[in-house]
């Protein structure tokens, strides 16, 4: 839905949580800088599967919430919870979009989303993903991210916890500009995951899509 492209954002998503602080410009310096995202590129490089409920916001003042499963490389798979029509499933080529109220389903190509860099297969951040803005807080780490072959994609802005390192919230701005954020809860990594939770199954077609 938010995660991908704008105009499937109408129906959802604003984070119904205590924001975490504000982080300030960037006092830290260089040495602290890189070990940040040294720690931060070993973290993604070593975080697998993932299981969370969620709460989403879009910049419109929409929201909704449901649970999402992840496991890299490529695989997304986000279920709203009523009364949000909503079933998404990217198969780690294609992201598929289901609203079971209009009976449609929409395909977009997973490397045109900023979805596709918090999936990738691995992390060279500088590299093979650009760094656009770091910034720390108390206890927070700030990062917004770009693939480096694809900016036109958008950008993810990554936020974690610190001590322990931990990701909490994600929040993705398309090319047309909208924003949505996503707050993780109950978050599960390095977990079996059936495999069928990222087999797409077109409802529109008289099957019935899997669920967990």
């Amino acid at each position: 839905m938010g995660f991908f492209r704008a105009q499937w954002l109408a129906a959802a998503v604003l984070l119904a949580v205590s924001p975490l602080a504000a982080a300030p410009a960037d006092t830290t310096g260089a040495d602290a800088k890189a070990q940040d995202l040294a720690r931060i590129e070993k973290y993604m490089n070593d975080l697998h599967t993932m299981s969370a409920k969620f709460l989403q916001s879009t910049s419109d003042g929409s929201t909704a919430q449901g649970k999402l499963y992840i496991q890299r490389p490529g695989l997304i798979r986000v279920e709203y919870d009523p009364p949000t029509p909503v079933l998404i499933v990217s198969d780690g080529t294609q992201v598929h979009y289901y609203d079971s109220q209009l009976g449609q389903v929409s395909t977009v190509s997973l490397s045109d989303t900023p979805a596709a860099v918090l999936v990738r297969n691995s992390y060279k951040l500088g590299t093979d993903v650009n760094v656009v803005n770091y910034d720390r807080g108390p206890n927070v780490i700030r990062l917004t991210l770009q693939d480096a072959k694809n900016s036109d994609a958008g950008q993810l802005s990554l936020t974690f916890q610190d001590n322990p390192l931990s990701l909490q919230q994600w929040k993705i701005k398309d090319p047309q500009g909208t924003e949505t954020t996503v707050a993780l809860f109950d978050p599960h990594r390095d977990i079996q995951l059936n495999p069928k939770l990222f087999e797409f199954i077109d409802p529109a077609k008289g099957q019935v899509p899997f669920g967990n």
